[in-house]
């Protein structure tokens, strides 16, 4: 059967003009607004209720909670609640049942409410559905007929996760709304049991306040909390009661265990935050037949984007900056530039780390040394300061070694070393800015390639986005998720591996070309290198004979061959100089008897261990019930404490509920 359809706009609008002209027609004073009954504490309808058209004109005369708290074999919190509650309907045809809205997260963490049952005082079935409304659970109760008087409801249920985590307190807590501050209707008589579980009894760190009122509401309730010990071996109870409540009023409790009691639950994102909102149920046989087949295939791109962006990224790396006019190989480095602001000139940023750390090497300022651990781990040590220039070459060994740069300081770095990377990136920002001051530089531009998969990976988001909005009413929106997923990995891969271009200035132009031209010399074959020693420039500065002179040349062109990732070739070319002229490269140590390998080795690990960008800050509250949530030690934790400050309808659970 066709569960039934919550009331559509239309509906809406119409019962707002009835209720209007209903208004207008009464004759004598104005209804009085719904309260407790003084003579009895049990809530009564409103006087003149009968005149009235709000399927939300009721109130609840009684409402008791028994909670029952345990612990998982994963340590997890379980929780299983019977709600026994009344509702006063008018005799009139208004009410077909009401909404019971049970918060479906606390926090940033899933609740995975179940219905067990609902019946009524007698124990007889009373129909129910079950529908995801924003970020509760609604149990919709009764059926297409109208319902009179006193009705009861009992609903169990069990959830999960139910015991956070607060900062400020330093404790876990059982902190916990009954009946929920989003209620349009007075309650009469409320009260919960709370049972704790014999295996949990030692964790009880003696903490524990009830609250009742508003959201924000100090003042304790009524009866206090009221705790009562059995036997070893036997469970906790505390309970809780309050004489009546006004609409929009909770009545609240907090037990305190010692931390750790309970394991954290996973952090997800609620539908509140997501912006999938909520709203009315829709039925899984039309919702799932256009949603599945939309989100699988945006699934298939958000990873097909994420694929083909790490692969442009590992194969190609950063767009090179383009030539300008005709190259002229060269032998010598533009003046007057650090390896950092070379890299950033030939948009080789993704190399810009390891070739200012050989650059610094071979110019005997820090040694290279090989590490225990091998493949991507490699130490530095620092062994001259005063070869470093004043500015961003001394930065940049303070990212590498701290701040007083004291001789034989190491540093081992490995492919993970996020400190490293949060000082080494502020470095390489100032570098850029530092070309832009010269005039070399402008904005570097995205290549067109990387801003279409960009492009295509926010459009598929969105989509997913969409559809998820469309599921999230069925009981299990999973096809979604996993879109959504999906394509926000290939969102964060398109953008954090796009390309860019170098935007130059003339000056910066020459200096690429200059960059060019030192690729160029690079990869020529040895007797091309030669000729161009020999020419009118070069015969002049360099002695071809001169086998130790030609040693130091390639020493100091080995920072361009990781430049342009070309060192291993270049590295066979200065380990085959170096041992022909007998001198010895003091400025990379290791075990290794073979120095090819030794330098070979050595460079791969610098390449590797290049730090990856820091992540972007991120920040993301819960405002809802007074407490925010933030990451901790890989669960949750709560930043206000009921101890620290607790106060009414700040728990989670409670919720509230609607006519229907």
């Amino acid at each position: 059967m066709r569960r039934p359809m919550r009331p559509g706009a239309g509906r809406l609008l119409a019962t707002a003009a009835l209720v209007a002209a209903g208004l207008a027609l009464v004759a004598g004073p104005a209804a009085a607004s719904p309260g407790p009954d003084e003579r009895s504490g049990r809530a009564e309808l409103p006087a003149g209720a009968g005149l009235r058209a709000d399927v939300n004109d009721f109130a609840i005369a009684d409402f008791h909670a028994d909670y029952r708290l345990g612990r998982d074999a994963s340590g997890h919190a379980t929780l299983s609640v019977v709600e026994t509650f009344t509702a006063l309907y008018p005799e009139f045809d208004q009410n077909k049942g009401l909404y019971r809205d049970i918060p479906e997260y606390y926090g940033d963490v899933r609740l995975f409410t179940s219905v067990e049952s609902v019946v009524d005082e007698n124990g007889d079935p009373v129909p129910y559905f079950t529908e995801y409304y924003g970020d509760f659970f609604s149990v919709g109760l009764g059926d297409d007929s109208y319902v009179h008087g006193p009705t009861t409801y009992v609903i169990s249920y069990t959830q999960r996760d139910v015991v956070g985590t607060f900062a400020d307190t330093g404790i876990q807590e059982f902190y916990w709304d009954v009946n929920g501050t989003d209620w349009a209707q007075p309650f009469g008589p409320t009260s919960a049991r709370v049972e704790i579980a014999p295996e949990l009894v030692p964790a009880l760190g003696g903490s524990a306040a009830c609250y009742a009122g508003t959201l924000g509401t100090k003042s304790p309730c009524e009866s206090g909390i009221v705790r009562t010990d059995g036997a070893p071996g036997e469970p906790a109870v505390f309970e809780v009661a309050q004489s009546s409540l006004a609409p929009g009023e909770s009545l609240t409790f907090a037990i305190g265990f010692a931390p750790d009691t309970f394991e954290p639950g996973e952090e997800v994102v609620p539908p509140s935050q997501s912006g999938s909102g909520g709203g009315d149920y829709v039925d899984p046989r039309t919702g799932w037949e256009g949603v599945a087949p939309a989100a699988i295939l945006m699934t298939i791109v958000g990873i097909g984007i994420g694929f083909v962006s790490n692969l442009l990224k590992r194969e190609r790396g950063p767009v090179p900056t383009p030539a300008s006019d005709i190259i002229i190989a060269q032998y010598t480095r533009p003046e007057n530039l650090t390896l950092l602001e070379d890299a950033l000139v030939a948009g080789r940023k993704d190399r810009a780390f390891a070739a200012q750390v050989v650059d610094l090497s071979v110019r005997g300022a820090v040694r290279l040394l090989e590490h225990p651990e091998g493949r991507n781990v490699f130490e530095v040590e620092l062994v001259d300061p005063s070869r470093l220039d004043e500015g961003l070459e001394t930065e940049f060994a303070q990212a590498l070694f701290g701040d007083k740069l004291e001789v034989g300081d190491t540093r081992v770095i490995t492919d993970h070393d996020t400190e490293l990377s949060k000082k080494f990136y502020p470095v390489l920002t100032k570098a850029e800015k530092h070309l832009e001051s010269q005039g070399l530089r402008g904005t570097a531009r995205t290549w067109w390639g990387s801003g279409l998969l960009v492009g295509v990976a926010v459009l598929a988001a969105f989509i997913s986005l969409v559809l998820l909005v469309i599921e999230f009413a069925i009981d299990e929106p999973t096809a979604s998720w996993f879109a959504l997923g999906a394509t926000i990995y290939g969102w964060g891969a398109a953008w954090g591996n796009r390309r860019e271009v170098m935007t130059l200035s003339a000056a910066g132009r020459r200096v690429n070309d200059h960059l060019l031209g030192l690729r160029d010399y690079l990869t020529i074959a040895e007797k091309d290198r030669l000729r161009v020693l020999q020419s009118v420039e070069g015969a002049e500065r360099i002695d071809v004979a001169d086998a130790r002179e030609m040693v130091k040349l390639y020493e100091k062109l080995l920072p361009f061959a990781v430049l342009w990732g070309v060192e291993d070739s270049w590295a066979e070319v200065l380990a085959v100089a170096a041992q022909q002229a007998s001198v010895p490269l003091t400025w990379v140590s290791g075990t290794g008897s073979d120095p090819l390998w030794q330098l070979h080795s050595t460079l791969a690990s610098i390449q590797r261990s290049t730090p990856a960008p820091p992540p972007p800050p991120v920040s993301r509250g819960f405002s809802g019930g007074g407490s925010s949530w933030s990451s901790s030690g890989g669960g949750s934790s709560f930043s206000s404490g009921s101890f620290g400050g607790g106060f009414s309808g700040g728990g989670g659970g409670g919720g509230g509920g609607r006519g229907r």
